[in-house]
């Protein structure tokens, strides 16, 4: 991948959703990072660009300054060791890949001669099976059936409804909302602009959602999710208003059982290494973790 032009590098736009797909449906990864509604979104701040090369899609984080593992046909050691350092060698990083499945790691070996290799728990995606969300089985999830069990009492007359062009824009005021009550730093600001460039092209790039209202126009909770793989959706944004007590419990509740006939898994993301978030997302009770894996080439390699 040595000949790869930098120069041919561009943003992303709505209209390359096809390509996205075509290269992502090659290895059907597990990964929230191989998902064009998402990179889409968060390219405001993380400025991706991309390009077709080969048998293969190039996609650079400029503010990271690192490769997404390439999703199309896996690269041998030789290519992806050229491709990280054709980056370094225009000063574009390091020589960084992140999102390396195991199953890489365990195909090409040799992978270690070239790079250092590092995995965060921070950034494990949280794997749930849909079905089990929706029935809420199990001793570890009793409590999350209480809390809904609370929910419904307390407020009767709530609905669950498809997010539209009805009820988006109240949506996302909800959203901003509840962020601007959370500590500010660069995720906050980051996810605020990627939930503008979601709600803004919504259907476009292949986002869709629910709406979860306490009683009439009282929102109590919305998410966004997008389609993974042929069994699996990625649960994009999810916001509940705590005033509404049981509104998260009963909003993944809601999601699942939308989904469940349309998918095996959801993808709720990683925990960005926060301890609540770390809490809420293991007492839903995952099946599995996705690892991936950052690679760097290492200083030696010339």
């Amino acid at each position: 991948m040595d000949s790869i032009k930098i120069k041919d590098l561009k943003p992303i736009g709505v209209e390359d959703k096809d390509i996205f797909l075509k290269y992502f449906s090659v290895q059907g990864r597990m990964s929230c990072e191989c998902n064009f509604a998402s990179l889409y979104s968060w390219s405001s701040k993380y400025n991706f660009s991309w390009t077709e090369y080969k048998d293969n899609l190039i996609v650079y984080g400029a503010l990271e300054k690192a490769l997404l593992m390439p999703p199309g046909k896996f690269p041998t050691v030789e290519e992806i060791t050229s491709l990280a350092k054709k980056f370094r060698d225009n000063d574009l990083g390091a020589g960084t890949i992140y999102d390396v499945p195991d199953v890489y790691l365990a195909r090409f070996p040799d992978v270690k001669e070239y790079f250092d290799i590092q995995c965060s728990e921070d950034q494990n995606d949280y794997i749930y099976s849909t079905s089990k969300l929706c029935r809420l089985d199990g001793k570890r999830l009793r409590k999350k059936r209480n809390l809904i069990k609370q929910f419904e009492h307390e407020y009767p007359n709530f609905k669950c409804l498809p997010l539209s062009a009805s009820n988006k824009e109240a949506a996302l005021e909800m959203a901003m909302k509840i962020n601007a009550q959370l500590p500010q730093g660069r995720f906050i600001d980051e996810e605020n602009h990627a939930l503008q460039s979601a709600f803004a092209e919504l259907e476009q790039i292949g986002m869709e959602g629910v709406v979860l209202y306490a009683a009439e126009n009282k929102i109590a909770g919305i998410s966004v999710f997008s389609r993974l793989n042929p069994e699996t959706f990625d649960v994009h944004f999810e916001k509940a208003d705590h005033n509404y007590k049981g509104s998260s419990q009963m909003l993944a509740r809601q999601v699942a059982c939308v989904l469940h006939n349309r998918s095996k898994y959801l993808n709720r993301e990683q925990d960005m290494g926060i301890p609540g978030l770390r809490r809420a997302k293991k007492s839903l009770d995952p099946i599995y973790m996705y690892k991936r894996y950052t690679i760097t080439l290492k200083e030696d390699i010339g």
